[in-house]
C-alpha cells in the first residue's frame, strides 16, 4: 500500500516538473522573441533540467544556440529532440538551421523538407526552404517555395516577418518592407519586426530611419545584441564613429562571446578614416578574439587582424595575415585586388585607413 502512494506522489511529481517545465519553454520563446538570447538560452536550461525529457526545450535551445553560431551546441540538442520525438518539426527546422550556416545546403533542405512533412501549416517553413534555395543558386526551387508560403493567409506578426526575411533574401526590398510594415501593424511591441526592418532601410541608404527602427528594437529589449550590433553598423555608415564604437562595446558587455561585435570593434579602431578614433593595440586585441571564437572560419577577419596589426606598427605581421587572406580560396577577386594593394602598403610600412 505504502509502495502505491508512494508512487502516485513520485508521478504527480513528474506532472508537476513536467508542467513547469513547458511554462518555462514557452518564457523562453517570448524571451527569444524579444531580442533576449542570454534569458531564453537560460530558461531553456532551466526547463531541460526540471525535465530532461522535453523534447521542445532541446528544439527550441537547439534553435536559438543556431542563429547565434553555437553550432554544436544546436546539433546535440536538435538531435537529442529528435531522438525524444522523431515528428518533431521544429528540431528538423532548427537542425536545418545549423547545416544552412555551415552552407551543407542539402542536408538543410532535407530537414527544412521533414518540418514541413511534420508540420506543413508552418509558412516559416517554406519560406526557409525557399531561402536555401537561393543561397545555393536555384531561384526556381526558391521562388516556387516562396510562392507556397505566400498562399497562406497570414494573421499573425511572426508570419509576416519571415515573409519580409524571404524576399530581403531575393534583394525584393519593396515587398520585404510591405511585409515588415504589416507585421508592426499587427505587433509593435517585437523587437525583431523593428531590427529586420531596419536592415531594409539600411540597404536602402535610408540610414536614419534605419536608425530609428534599431533604437527602437533597444528601446523594446535593452538586452538586444543584434540590435546594437545593427546599430553600431548604421552609425558607422553615418560616420557617426564614437557611437559606434558604443554599440559595438555595449553588445560586448551583454555578450562576451559574440565575434561580430569585436571585429567591429577592430575595424574601426584599425582602419577609422579619422585618427582620433584609431587605436592599433586595441584593435589587434579585438580581432584576435573574434579570429578565437569564430574559429577563424570569416576569412575577413584574417585582413581586418593584418589591419590592426599594421595600425599598430607591427608589418611583418600584418603582411603575414594579409598573406594569409590571400590564400584562402573563397576570398572573390574583387577582395584579391583590395587586398593587394594593402598588402603593398604594408611592405612600405605603411597601415591602411579607408577613406572617408
Amino acid at each position: 500500500m505504502l509502495g502505491v502512494v508512494v508512487m502516485a506522489l513520485l508521478s504527480q511529481m513528474e506532472r508537476s516538473f513536467g508542467d513547469v517545465s513547458d511554462e518555462l519553454t514557452q518564457k523562453g520563446i517570448a524571451a527569444y522573441n524579444h531580442g533576449e538570447i542570454i534569458r531564453a538560452l537560460e530558461t531553456y536550461d532551466q526547463a531541460i533540467q526540471l525535465n530532461p525529457r522535453n523534447a521542445k526545450a532541446y528544439s527550441e535551445r537547439g534553435y536559438v544556440s543556431a542563429l547565434y553560431g553555437y553550432d554544436d551546441d544546436a546539433l546535440d540538442d536538435c538531435n537529442r529532440a529528435l531522438k525524444l520525438d522523431p515528428r518533431l518539426a521544429r528540431a528538423y527546422y532548427s537542425r536545418g538551421w545549423v547545416y544552412k550556416t555551415n552552407r551543407e545546403f542539402d542536408k538543410a533542405l532535407k530537414d527544412f523538407t521533414w518540418a514541413i512533412q511534420f508540420a506543413p501549416e508552418r509558412v516559416e517553413y517554406y519560406y526557409e526552404r525557399g531561402m536555401t534555395y537561393m543561397e545555393k543558386g536555384d531561384r526556381e526551387k526558391a521562388m516556387a517555395d516562396f510562392v507556397l508560403g505566400d498562399r497562406f493567409d497570414l494573421k499573425v506578426a511572426t508570419d509576416f516577418n519571415n515573409r519580409g526575411r524571404a524576399y530581403s533574401s531575393i534583394g525584393d526590398t519593396k515587398r520585404a518592407l510591405f511585409a515588415f510594415n504589416k507585421a508592426i501593424e499587427l505587433d509593435s511591441n517585437c523587437p525583431l519586426i523593428f531590427r529586420n526592418r531596419g536592415l531594409i532601410f539600411a540597404r536602402q541608404g535610408q540610414y536614419r530611419r534605419a536608425k530609428e527602427d534599431m533604437e527602437q528594437a533597444i528601446h523594446l529589449s535593452p538586452n538586444f545584441v543584434d540590435a546594437y550590433i545593427s546599430l553600431g553598423l548604421v552609425n558607422k555608415a553615418l560616420k557617426d564613429y564614437r557611437e559606434a564604437l558604443a554599440d559595438f562595446d555595449q553588445a560586448v558587455e551583454l555578450d562576451p562571446k559574440n565575434d561580430r561585435a569585436y571585429i567591429q570593434l577592430a575595424q574601426i579602431l584599425s582602419t577609422c578614416p579619422r585618427a582620433d578614433f584609431r587605436d592599433g593595440k586595441e584593435a589587434v586585441g579585438n580581432a584576435m578574439r573574434a579570429g578565437e571564437l569564430s574559429e577563424w572560419t570569416t576569412s575577413e577577419y584574417l585582413t581586418i587582424l593584418a589591419a590592426s596589426y599594421a595600425e599598430a606598427g607591427d608589418f611583418v605581421s600584418a603582411i603575414v595575415w594579409e598573406k594569409r587572406y590571400l590564400a584562402r580560396d573563397d576570398v572573390s577577386k574583387a577582395d584579391v585586388a583590395a587586398a593587394r594593394n594593402r598588402l603593398a602598403l604594408y611592405e612600405l610600412n605603411r597601415p591602411y585607413h579607408q577613406e572617408e
